[in-house]
């Protein structure tokens, strides 16, 4: 065992993994999009070159489908998605070809109307009462918190054209609003049902852009209230080329067959926003580089065939694997573990880390959530590279 231990980590090449995530990074891989749709299929012919047994697998998402207890959703394409300050300066607030995340995902489309637009900055908080003077119909709004409060009561209720944000979604302990100052949150619409929501869009600044926006529009509205005959809000205008509609998501499915009638299975998600390398091209990455070092080993006679076979599915995350779970011909697999890929080489001090334990449903009580932690601590005994107080955390089950 230690011997095939050290022929597999002599044959792994960090550079061979880097050139493999450097390549998944070019594709804007939102769920259920010609951009994940895209990047399924190099990670195919990535396979598919190393001469490994690998196909891709396509399911219907539009709405009315589900896969066991998650529903499915449309499809969604942006081709282009621009916000761009008119007054008191034309300037260029954002760009969806330079910076794929400078929108929310799943944007509706939108093209600004012949007049700019105003700009109005809601710092009040989330509630209704306390914009009760503001009027909001037709006007972009400017949020700095989380836009799901807003939804019901700005935009379906007081018309708000779509909105502005430079919400950074704080982690205590691992991240503030300071430490990505000039980074974008990840955002979007996870609605289930577009027919049931606001069919709305919206822009995402920078903390340090939205911090000068904030200024801008103070200033702007103490300005006015000395002199009426200025403007009392900036302007913008703004496009986005988007469009949802049924379609279909893609899990890329390989394996390295085994002796027995019984199965290793591997997950990792090749979704997310471009860039996106930590979460989780560095988890695509590490399972080809082992795919690729297992069936180079093997063929060389320097590894034993194997005596199980090694399943892998790389999907867009839940929505993937829960298609994946319900298609009728992965249902008599005997799978005896899986693995999942997720986030490779983060920092475990940070936050919780990559490597984290998700507990049983209360539905299917067992012993292997105690079992794993009771190994854990185990490992942090007799590992070198990890200290007594390496944190491991341990999480409920996700009901998705």
């Amino acid at each position: 065992m230690r011997k095939s231990i050290r022929q597999i980590k002599d044959e792994v090449r960090g550079e061979r993994i880097l050139t493999d995530i450097r390549k998944i990074t070019t594709f804007h891989r939102i769920q259920a999009s010609p951009g994940y749709r895209a990047a399924a299929h190099e990670v195919l012919n990535m396979l598919q070159k190393e001469g490994i047994d690998s196909r891709i697998l396509s399911y219907p998402f539009d709405e009315k489908t589900w896969y066991l207890s998650h529903k499915s959703f449309l499809e969604w394409d942006c081709k282009d998605a621009w916000l761009g300050l008119e007054s008191p300066v034309k300037k260029r607030l954002t760009d969806f070809q330079g910076c794929s995340i400078s929108i929310i995902q799943k944007s509706q489309p939108i093209d600004c109307p012949k007049e700019p637009i105003e700009i109005v900055l809601l710092d009040q908080g989330p509630k209704e009462e306390a914009n009760e003077s503001l009027d909001l119909e037709g006007k972009l709004i400017f949020i700095r918190e989380d836009f799901k409060p807003y939804m019901d009561w700005a935009v379906k209720k007081r018309g708000a054209l779509g909105f502005i944000s430079d919400y950074m979604r704080e982690v205590p302990g691992a991240r503030s609003r300071a430490d990505l100052y000039d980074a974008r949150n990840y955002s979007s619409f996870w609605w289930t049902d577009t027919e049931k929501e606001p069919k709305t869009f919206g822009f995402v600044l920078t903390p340090r852009e939205g911090d000068e926006l904030a200024a801008l529009c103070k200033k702007m509205a103490e300005e006015h209230n000395k002199d009426k005959e200025k403007a009392a809000r900036p302007t913008a205008t703004f496009k986005i080329d988007s469009s949802l509609y049924p379609g279909a998501i893609e899990v890329v499915e390989a394996v390295l067959p085994g002796e027995k009638n019984e199965e290793i299975l591997l997950v990792s998600h090749l979704c997310h926003p471009r860039p996106s390398a930590n979460d989780n091209a560095s988890g695509v990455g590490a399972v080809l580089e082992a795919l690729r070092v297992l069936k180079r080993l093997m063929e060389d006679k320097r590894l034993k065939a194997l005596q199980r076979s090694i399943r892998v599915i790389f999907v867009p995350e839940f929505a993937g694997t829960y298609a994946w779970l319900a298609d009728g011909k992965n249902q008599n697999k005997k799978v005896l573990v899986g693995l999942n890929l997720d986030m490779v080489g983060g920092r475990q001090t940070k936050g919780y880390g990559p490597l984290t334990i998700s507990g049983q449903p209360h539905a299917a009580p067992s012993l292997v959530t105690d079992m794993a932690m009771l190994c854990f601590d185990e490992i942090k005994n007799s590992a070198p590279s990890l200290s007594t107080s390496f944190p491991v955390p341990m999480f409920n089950y996700y009901q998705g």
